[in-house]
């Protein structure tokens, strides 16, 4: 994280969770933008964060509107343990939460320069929600992808964010390496173990 961003930028957290990237992309930011739909993660987020972080309880998306939040459910209510506004189908062990949704251009945010994200499957819609501010700041992306989560191959996905102007990096076992050496197959449909699987790509712009 310290290579990926500047003191001098702010930075925005995707899917900030319990704040564990947070708390390091903090250390390296000028501010943070940190984005957590669930309930409970929030509230766990907005009472241990830097100082320098804003904590905002939107999910982020291609539209500004309302969603429903699937979220893991039990007796004691909803869990903190993560959720998505992806389309699945839910079995009893789920529940819908309405959420607000937002575009990341429509907040109106300066001086990005770097952008984590983790949004479990709807990561594109968050990078189209984003146009004009990559366009106009091309920040460093830090993004978690996987395809079980997504309506394509994983190869696919990961070339629609190199055409918008960046090199790309998977970070295969704890090994930075050029996307042009990633296999989707041996790096990440079949398990070979963690030295070998990757679902977590640097973008840095061209």
């Amino acid at each position: 994280i310290k290579y990926l961003t500047n003191n001098n930028s702010n930075s925005i957290d995707v899917g900030a969770y319990k704040g564990v990237y947070t708390y390091f992309i903090s250390k390296y930011s000028k501010k943070v933008y940190a984005f957590e739909p669930n309930p409970k993660s929030y509230e766990i987020l907005k009472r241990t964060v830097s100082k320098n972080v804003i904590v905002l309880p939107y999910a982020l998306s291609d539209k500004s509107n309302y969603d429903f939040l699937k979220i893991p459910k039990g007796k004691k209510g909803y869990s903190n343990q993560g959720g998505s506004i992806r389309n699945v189908k839910l079995d009893k062990s789920f529940g819908k939460l309405k959420i607000k949704t937002k575009k990341i251009d429509d907040l109106k945010l300066k001086n990005i320069g770097f952008i984590k994200i983790d949004a479990e499957g709807v990561e594109l819609k968050v990078l189209k929600g984003a146009e004009k501010l990559i366009k106009k700041y091309k920040p460093t992306l830090l993004i978690e992808i996987e395809e079980r989560y997504i309506s394509e191959p994983i190869e696919k996905s990961l070339k629609k964010i190199l055409n918008l102007g960046y090199r790309g990096f998977a970070l295969i076992g704890e090994i930075i390496t050029p996307l042009k050496f990633f296999d989707g197959n041996k790096n990440h449909r079949i398990d070979y173990g963690p030295n070998f699987h990757a679902n977590a790509f640097i973008f840095i712009a061209r």
